[in-house]
Formats: C-alpha cells, structure tokens, sequence
C-alpha cells in the first residue's frame, strides 16, 4: 500500500492513488464512508484576498499591493467508521472591495467526528496595499499565515507568506508600482518556506514589478523593475491525470496538478496570461498585476488563487477607466485519500 504522502507525485501521480476513490470537498457538508477504511484527510484554510492598490491622476503616481497568504494546513492518518457521522467545515477564501483596500482573511476549515481529533486549519491572511503621490518609499508588507493548524498526527502547517512590494518615489518620478504573487497552500510537507517573491519598482518613470504566486512545492522569484515592465515566471507543478470521486468535486483528463499564475506588468490596458500555461491547475496562487493608464472601459479582474491559495496583489496606476475587481482568495477543502480498506463493517 502506498506509504504516508509527502510529494506531489505520491499525492496525485501515485498509480495507487489514482486507482482509489478520492473525495475532495469544495463546501461543507456531512460525510460518512462505505466500508471502514484507513485514510489520510487533508484539511486546507481558505487563502486570503490579495490587496488593492489604484492611484490616479496625479502627476506622481505610486501604488504597492501584496498577494495573500495561503490557507494552512493539516494532516492526519485516520481510521473512519461507516457508522460515524464526520462534519467537514470548509472556509472560504477572502473577499474585498474593489478600491484601495487590504485583503481579508480566508476562512478556517475543519474535519471532526467521534472518535478522532479535530483537525482546524485556519485562513491565510490577506495582502496589504499601500499608494499616494509624496516621494517616499511606498510598501505593502506581505501577507502571513492565520496561524498553524491543529489536530494533525502527520503535521500542522501554517500558511506560506507573500513577498513584500515596494515603489520607490523618492526620485520623484510617474508611475512607480509593483504586487507581489499569493501563495500556494503547502500540502505535500507542511513546508512554510515556500513564500511568493518580493515586487520592487525602483526610482524611474514606469517601473512595473509583479512576482508570482508560489507553488506547493516552490517559491516564487523576487523581481525587481527600473523603468521597465518586469513580470515573475509562474511557477509550474507536473501534470498527470487525476480521477477524483464524484462525492464533491470531479477532475477527469489530463491537467496540471498545481501551479502558479507569473507576474504582470502591463502598459495600456494590453492583454496578459497571468497563469503561464494552458492547462488549468487543481492548485493556484496567482501573480502580482500592476497597470498603468489602463485604456479599456471594461472589467478588470484581480487575479483570484484557487483551492486555500492566495489571490496576487493587484496595482492601478495612472489614466485609468473602467471597473476593477478584488483579487479573492480560493476556498479551502478538505482531501479524504484511503490507504487500505479495513474490514466491513
């Protein structure tokens, strides 16, 4: 039988894995098994929101926003009963408004029932944002975990911290901005390390700096802009096809396991790919975004992370029309993968 998951291939390429049932649960609700079974549960916070930063029109514009910080994680080898009624929590990823605003907290998720431990994983906090026109040095600090989960006999893991975004309007000069990327919720080890990178814009006209969202198994690169648009790589995770069970959620094909969204910068309202590849992950922590003189009337979405991930921190600077949207968190979950089938009962 396949041994205690500590990667991403044992989590999901594993054969054994992929020939089991696997129940992955997006919303709360009640669940109980078929048969008696020894199963490893992954309980996941919901991520928090990026912030949102937008500075206009002004002839000094300077704007800095953080990605959120991913829900954390617990884990657990359990032994389920079919006659055991288990409740699953699952918390909601962040929301915000769409002007000027910190990131709000994921919310906590859980895993309970007779006869075994709680596990609560809480929310990632959510970004942080800061802008203006004085020449000074403008920054948003990153976002850090809610706090380590509990209850876990395999581990307990807070979430993973975004990187830091800094402008530098000490020069004097326009449209200085940077966002830092969300993070991935750290579910293979429990590994905090894994933060997004730092977003610097340096003194000079039009400096854009945008990091990526990390990954469960990476973190993102610091990027640091001087009079240039400069854009972190998305952090890509292996792909595999994943059969999950009908219970909640169902992924049939080939995608990417988990990933994260790279970093934009962009002049004009120009289109961007802020995931970095074509496949859509289970996992996402999407990228910093900054614009300036955004020229379109139409919506303009902060980048929302998916599944306990952190959104990217999302910056607007100069001419700008149109709406703009929060960048949420994802929602938590909670992941049910049996080990063995015990005796039914």
């Amino acid at each position: 039988m396949a041994g205690l998951v500590k990667t991403q291939q044992d989590f999901f390429n594993n054969s054994e894995i992929l020939n089991r049932s696997m129940a992955v649960f997006q919303s709360s609700t009640t669940w109980s098994p078929a048969n008696k079974v020894l199963a490893d549960v992954y309980v996941v916070g919901g991520g928090g929101s990026g912030g949102i930063s937008r500075v206009t029109g002004t002839s000094t514009n300077r704007a800095v926003a953080s990605g959120g910080a991913a829900g954390s994680v617990g884990a657990s080898r359990l032994v389920l009963e079919p006659g055991t009624v288990y409740t699953i929590t699952v918390g909601a990823g962040g929301l915000g408004s769409n002007n000027n605003a910190a990131g709000v907290a994921g919310g906590a998720s859980e895993f309970s029932g007779s006869g075994i431990t709680t596990i609560n994983a809480p929310g990632g906090n959510g970004g942080n944002f800061d802008g203006g026109s004085s020449n000074i040095l403008y920054t948003a600090a990153g976002a850090t975990g809610g706090g380590v989960s509990t209850g876990g006999n395999l581990f307990n893991a807070n979430g993973s911290s975004s990187g830091d975004a800094t402008a530098d309007g000490t020069g004097g000069f326009d449209n200085i901005a940077a966002a830092s990327g969300g993070t991935a919720p750290s579910i293979f080890t429990g590994d905090t390390s894994l933060t997004s990178g730092t977003a610097a814009a340096e003194s000079a006209t039009d400096s854009l700096a945008a990091s990526a969202g990390s990954s469960p198994t990476a973190p993102s690169d610091n990027v640091t802009a001087n009079a240039a648009s400069i854009g972190g790589s998305a952090v890509s995770g292996p792909g595999g096809t994943i059969a999950l069970s009908n219970d909640a959620f169902t992924i049939l094909g080939q995608y990417l396991v988990h990933g994260s969204g790279g970093g934009t910068g962009v002049s004009g309202g120009s289109s961007q790919n802020n995931v970095g590849f074509n496949s859509d992950p289970f996992i996402l922590a999407s990228g910093g975004q900054t614009r300036i003189n955004n020229s379109s009337s139409s919506t303009r979405w902060g980048l929302p992370g998916k599944m306990g991930a952190g959104g990217g921190g999302f910056v607007i600077v100069g001419t700008t029309s149109g709406t703009f949207t929060h960048p949420n968190g994802g929602n938590g979950f909670v992941a049910i993968i049996p080990i063995k089938l015990l005796e039914e009962v």
